[in-house]
């Protein structure tokens, strides 16, 4: 019954993982999450052969929950950093940055990003004048993600003098470093909200201060099916920008 069980919830947890793909989600978060539920489905099926055979056969066993355990810890680390590192909105008007995402092959905004520029309208409600920078550089599928940003924006009835576009960055730190070179050439204002996905707050504000912006970040929708893919991906994003961008700081 336990291994049924196990089977189950390793099919399940792979299902999660392989869905995103179908919707042009592509992404390394999504790729370690279904070879991780493959092998959780051997461990279930073969646990018991490893734990009952040579010295060999253990080792392995012990090696894999070893190694588990790390996984799983690092996660919920993870988690926790993603909670703890936001800065929540404050009731000052600041100079919105829409960090770049996905776009789509027909020129559309991925879900992701459509919930971060819906947050920036969404702001613009209590601070209609206040100056938008949409960033996200040209992507695989053709299409600059700034150049998508604007588009929907100005769509939805923003004006194009509002909107400053980043076409150049392919991180969220570059992102960040350009945004930044915008508002000391335009004189904008240098109190920034950053718009982006809750699972992405706590390292897009990592960024900021980095550079040194007074920055709060605004916790955007994110698509449920979306966040096992979205949230490993943001584990192994952290640990990358702890290590390298720390050392450069």
């Amino acid at each position: 019954m336990k291994k049924k069980i196990g089977i189950f919830v390793g099919c399940l947890s792979f299902l999660l993982f392989l869905v995103p793909f179908f919707y042009g989600y592509q992404n390394f978060g999504g790729v370690l999450g279904c070879v991780i539920s493959l092998l959780f489905i051997l461990y279930v099926l073969y646990k018991k052969k490893l734990k009952n055979g040579n010295n060999i056969g253990k080792i392995i066993l012990k090696t894999i929950e070893t190694g588990a355990f790390i996984l799983l810890f690092m996660y919920l680390a993870s988690l926790l950093y993603m909670m703890m590192g936001q800065k929540k909105i404050d009731n000052q008007e600041r100079t919105v940055i829409v960090l770049g995402c996905e776009v789509k092959e027909d020129g559309t905004p991925s879900a992701l990003l459509k919930d971060r520029l819906d947050g920036a309208l969404s702001y613009l409600i209590q601070y209609p004048n206040t100056k938008i920078i949409v960033g996200g550089g040209k992507t695989s599928v053709g299409p600059v993600e700034a150049e998508v940003s604007k588009t929907y924006l100005v769509k939805q009835g923003i004006n194009e003098n509002q909107i400053y576009v980043d076409g150049n960055s392919y991180s969220t730190y570059e992102n960040i470093v350009n945004a930044k070179r915008i508002i000391e050439d335009k004189s904008l204002n240098p109190k920034v909200v950053l718009m982006t996905s809750w699972f992405h707050q706590a390292r897009a504000i990592f960024c900021a201060n980095l550079l040194s912006l007074d920055a709060v970040s605004y916790p955007c929708e994110v698509p449920w099916w979306l966040v096992p893919t979205y949230t490993l991906r943001e584990m192994i994003a952290q640990v990358n920008y702890l290590l390298t961008y720390t050392m450069h700081a």
